[in-house]
């Protein structure tokens, strides 16, 4: 939740998972690509954006723009860390908790620990999968694998990235944006705001600059 109220911010970030490292190995290159996104600007860009399109576009558009650019993803993962500790609502104890997207989708998996215990709830597209129950196996036995071949090891140090919070890169991000929403509303006012701006910046920047509005993603995955 933000600001007190009970609602999410939510913002499609891509995370590369690269297989073939065994179990240890991509869970720490996870790790390290979360520490990353966290680290950037690009989650509060992210969330801006659709905060922008929800009271710019119609309803029906919006949808239809959302369900979209959601559509793109194989896969929709959340990892949400609930209280360590059993809470009561209404006075009544709080067992368990699942988390449901309504996306169009092929899978949605969303991922929480609560009260100590670690789970995931599984979202099939019926023509994808018709039993989800099949995919909760499949994760239960590589989870309990995952767990024994690193119960062993250290814990897996943060990114530098995220300590130092990569700021360089807020300028960069939010004159992109401010590109992408206004060619969107008025193409020949855009061309020209973003083309003062952009003059304002040093010259050694604008390259890298070119790169966040050509790929903001690819960009963002390949600064440090």
């Amino acid at each position: 939740g933000g600001g007190g109220g009970l609602w999410n911010n939510i913002g499609m970030l891509n995370l590369r998972l690269p297989f073939g490292r065994g179990r240890a190995g991509t869970a720490k290159s996870a790790k390290e690509g979360m520490d990353r996104i966290k680290g950037s600007a690009q989650p509060v860009v992210e969330r801006w954006l659709l905060r922008l399109a929800s009271r710019a576009l119609p309803d029906a558009l919006y949808e239809a723009v959302s369900v979209h650019a959601f559509n793109k993803f194989s896969a929709i993962v959340s990892n949400v860390a609930l209280p360590q500790q059993r809470v009561c609502m209404g006075g009544c104890e709080v067992r368990d908790v699942s988390f449901f997207l309504s996306v169009q989708t092929g899978m949605y998996c969303g991922l929480k620990s609560y009260a100590g215990q670690v789970s995931c709830t599984f979202s099939v597209d019926p023509n994808l999968e018709s039993d989800p129950r099949r995919i909760g196996c499949y994760w239960e036995e590589e989870f309990e694998a995952l767990y024994e071949e690193v119960a062993g090891l250290q814990a897996m140090p943060s990114s530098p990235a995220s300590a130092r919070g990569d700021r360089g890169w807020w300028g960069w991000l939010l004159v992109a944006c401010l590109a992408f929403a206004m060619q969107a509303v008025c193409p020949g006012v855009g061309c020209l705001v973003v083309g003062k701006l952009v003059g304002l910046l040093p010259s050694r920047t604008l390259p890298r600059l070119a790169d966040v509005m050509r790929d903001p993603i690819t960009a963002e995955a390949g600064g440090d």
